[in-house]
């Protein structure tokens, strides 16, 4: 998957091409999006990827706020991350 069509996956209700200001939006965000979605560094956004920011995209903030303050300092290790996900996963859509 594109970064083009990541963005429209976000926004799956605006039917059509990018307009100029969504192509403008990547160009300028290009290495942001890159460096937060494209985990493997391949140029482009896998479906485990896509999935897994889905998941955190659907996850009400405060909610996640709640998961974090569980752990001291509000940080977790992977496996803690991993396990907290799974659980947050089943709620969403």
């Amino acid at each position: 998957m594109s970064y083009a069509d990541f963005l429209h996956a976000l926004t799956p209700y605006t039917h059509g091409e990018l307009n100029i200001s969504s192509e403008k939006f990547l160009e300028k965000h290009n290495d942001k999006i890159k460096s937060i979605i494209d985990f493997d560094g391949d140029g482009s956004i896998s479906f485990p990827e896509f999935v897994f920011f889905l998941t955190i995209f659907q996850i009400p903030p405060g909610i996640l706020r709640k998961t974090f303050r569980k752990y001291e300092g509000g940080k977790m290790n992977k496996q803690q991350f991993s396990e907290e996900l799974t659980q947050l996963r089943h709620k969403t859509l």
